[in-house]
């Protein structure tokens, strides 16, 4: 009786935690702000407004919370997955991806069609643009089939063009892939890799944070690049123009610390400025398996033996003894700002761009350019600080941002 019960407590528990993912205007920062305020899911739906709005919620959603959670379908949600073999992974257990545990704004559920394997810890996200030309689609399945050879789990957007190549190539050569979906695992889209999204499923995973019928909308394929970047050591940019979706999960992974490749291709192409622009802002050129394996190897036994590869110490000598470093060359005006407000004190992102003066487009242009060029790093999330100084070889080698 007590591990039935126990049994039943954590279903109720579960549940509460769905009911309240599920209310609208509850993302997952807010939802996990609710949880570190309130012991459980159940007393953050009980709580009085006020307390709400000491959690942080806007005083409209603290006002009809209560309402709004009576109006969601729980019981709904659980009875797709169970029709469908859909599970449902709660942060903070087993099944849930490390990597993914980590992030500021992790989603404290995901809703997952196949299986998570201790391989697909070693993932190389594959992305670019839905328009690919033949070179695009050419170069994605010949670096997948050499990355899934290397022993890579292939992550990618199910979305067309380098992205499906990226799974089905993956599928192809026998290896492991994972789509992360901007809707929900029963909205398949684009709904014509439905019968591609299956086969993911059977040799890797399918994987959202929105309810399994949750339909696509524009504005969910921005937030759930993050997980697309934030479940892998690298991002591989294969072919993206210069207003490509692409362009936004390279600006997620600078956020989380991982590392952005890649490829070139022909000049006169809109399809190639997208990739050259990354190149130009120091991300590392990809011609071959072996520039992935040359950055991502030697960080692998790094991290295993000295710990995270950006991490400051103060006091720390410069690299290559006896040669004196030197501040970089900065030609733009408002990365010069940016860099000269961050020190090697940790100094909040919000802070940096108040104080620039520059708008925050501008801003956050100057800062993702800096740490392309490992001037600058992201430190536990929200916080910028400089990273150690480089000796004069390397700062003449790197690439001046546009």
């Amino acid at each position: 009786m007590a591990i039935e019960s126990k049994a039943a407590l954590d279903a109720a528990a579960d549940l509460d935690l769905l009911r309240l993912s599920l209310v609208p205007g509850i993302g997952p920062l807010r939802l996990t702000r609710l949880l570190e305020s309130f012991h459980s899911a159940g007393e953050a739906l009980a709580a009085a407004p006020a307390a709400l709005q000491q959690a942080g919620l806007p005083v409209a959603i603290a006002e009809s919370l209560r309402s709004a959670a009576a109006e969601v379908n729980p019981e709904g949600v659980l009875a797709d997955c169970r029709a469908h073999g859909i599970q449902i992974v709660r942060r903070g257990t087993p099944d849930y991806p490390p990597r993914l545990a980590e992030l500021p704004d992790a989603p404290p559920l995901l809703f997952r069609r196949g299986t998570f394997s201790p391989s697909d810890m070693r993932g190389i996200a594959v992305i670019g643009s839905r328009r690919a030309t033949p070179y695009g689609l050419r170069m994605t399945e010949r670096l997948v089939t050499d990355l899934v050879a290397h022993g890579y789990c292939i992550v990618s957007g199910l979305a067309r063009g380098i992205d499906a190549m990226a799974h089905r190539t993956a599928l192809r050569v026998g290896g492991r892939t994972i789509a992360i979906l901007g809707s929900g695992l029963l909205s398949i889209y684009p709904p014509e890799h439905a019968g591609l999204a299956d086969e993911v499923a059977k040799h890797g995973a399918l994987l959202s944070e929105f309810a399994p019928r949750t339909p696509p909308r524009a504005g969910q394929f921005p937030q759930r690049n993050r997980l697309l970047s934030g479940l892998v050591e690298g991002v591989l940019v294969v072919e993206a123009g210069t207003r490509s979706g692409a362009l936004i999960t390279v600006r997620m992974a600078l956020e989380q610390g991982r590392e952005v490749f890649a490829v070139p291709g022909p000049v006169d192409r809109e399809s190639s400025r997208g990739c050259h622009s990354l190149l130009k802002d120091g991300a590392i050129l990809v011609e071959s398996v072996a520039d992935i394996m040359d950055e991502l190897e030697p960080q692998a036994l790094a991290k295993s033996t000295a710990g995270p590869r950006h991490a400051v110490q103060p006091g720390r000598p410069s690299a290559g003894h006896g040669v004196q470093p030197i501040e970089p060359e900065l030609d733009d005006p408002q990365q010069r700002v940016v860099y000269d407000l961050v020190t090697s004190e940790p100094r909040l992102i919000d802070e940096v761009i108040a104080r620039s003066g520059l708008t925050a487009p501008q801003a956050l242009a100057a800062i993702g350019a800096l740490e392309l060029r490992r001037l600058i790093g992201r430190i536990n999330g929200p916080f910028l600080q400089r990273l150690a100084p480089l000796p004069v070889e390397a700062v003449r080698r790197m690439p001046l941002p546009r």
